[in-house]
């Protein structure tokens, strides 16, 4: 199934200037603070070992990934035969590692609804539904960590108040919606296009029957049961990237990775240029250095060397998979195309 990504693609703008300085900013920032230089940065043999470990958990979370979206098409949790999401999740990662602004998620919107040939307003009701669940559970999440004295004061703590208010705002938000949905169409209204304004709204409606009305306690559940298993994965995989980069043992710990989790959460919004290079970078570096410091454990040229490589694995433990698996069911998409249009011939 081929994508037409000239029509998809929105033409580069100052948007994208303004992601690619960012990352270039914050990568100088993180790589300035290695004692030796980059060159000087390795993995053990130990170190190598755990960093293929944690390469080799990523491709569950799109297995997960793929499974919530034909579970939000399904109208029954034993009936998903015939409906396809792994491929869609797998090709719009890759895109998102190879272009800039998160344009993957577009690509990942489209070729989920030409592969299941349903209408683009189901696709996109299926991607907000999962960003809103991911986004009110990581609030949950931000919220008990906050409740933990490390978390209290300092950055870290602020950067847990982001998801909490982006969940408060959007459940208020799905709220007020569900309550006055003349008010929605309204709103839609100044959308710049006819066609942007339908999709909109349709898919507004699709969200709110599908999660709020027809077996919504299914799919919400569903969701849910998704966002655990994909952060109990990413969990350890952050666990053995942290052991691969050699930091501090005491830093390892459970409301540490948790943290980590919800700091993940917050980059996905930042302007960043392709794959998120830079951001996730210094993310990883100064949410490491911050827990440090709050835990009272000395940080020296050792500790911030093992903080740099950290966030340099934790770059590549997404990357590596999304381009992948994404290569490979590129392919597979390219190879049945030409094998259905032989055939047709």
């Amino acid at each position: 199934m081929g994508l037409n990504l000239g029509r998809l693609m929105p033409k580069p703008g100052w948007r994208d200037g303004i992601g690619l300085a960012v990352s270039a900013l914050l990568l100088w920032l993180v790589l300035r603070e290695t004692s030796e230089g980059l060159c000087q940065l390795s993995l053990s043999q130990s170190g190598l070992a755990a960093f293929l470990g944690a390469n080799a958990l990523m491709p569950l979370v799109f297995l997960i990934q793929g499974y919530r979206l034909r579970w939000f098409l399904a109208p029954a949790p034993w009936q998903l035969r015939g409906f396809h999401g792994l491929r869609s999740v797998t090709i719009g990662s890759f895109y998102n590692a190879v272009l800039p602004g998160k344009l993957g998620e577009l690509v990942k919107i489209h070729h989920f609804s030409r592969k299941n040939r349903i209408p683009l307003r189901t696709s996109l009701a299926a991607w907000g539904g999962e960003k809103f669940v991911d986004g009110c559970l990581t609030g949950l999440v931000a919220i008990a960590l906050l409740s933990l004295p490390q978390f209290k004061t300092g950055t870290v703590g602020m950067v847990m108040l982001i998801p909490i208010g982006l969940a408060v705002v959007s459940m208020l938000m799905v709220g007020l919606a569900k309550r006055y949905p003349i008010a929605v169409r309204k709103r839609i209204a100044f959308l710049p296009s006819s066609r942007l304004r339908n999709l909109s709204f349709g898919a507004f409606v699709e969200f709110q029957y599908r999660l709020l009305h027809h077996q919504s306690r299914f799919r919400l559940a569903a969701f849910a049961i998704g966002f655990v298993g994909m952060n109990i994965i990413n969990y350890l995989a952050f666990v053995l990237a942290l052991q691969a980069a050699n930091v501090p043992q005491e830093l390892i710990s459970p409301a540490n990775i948790l943290a980590l989790l919800v700091v993940m959460g917050v980059i996905y919004f930042l302007p960043s240029a392709l794959s998120a290079v830079g951001v996730m970078h210094y993310g990883v570096f100064t949410t490491m250095a911050v827990l440090a410091n709050a835990q009272g454990v000395e940080i020296g040229a050792a500790e911030k060397d093992s903080f740099v490589l950290a966030g340099i694995l934790f770059h590549a433990m997404f990357v590596i998979p999304e381009l992948t698996l994404g290569s490979v069911h590129l392919w597979m998409d390219r190879h049945q195309v030409l094998s259905s249009a032989d055939s047709r011939a």
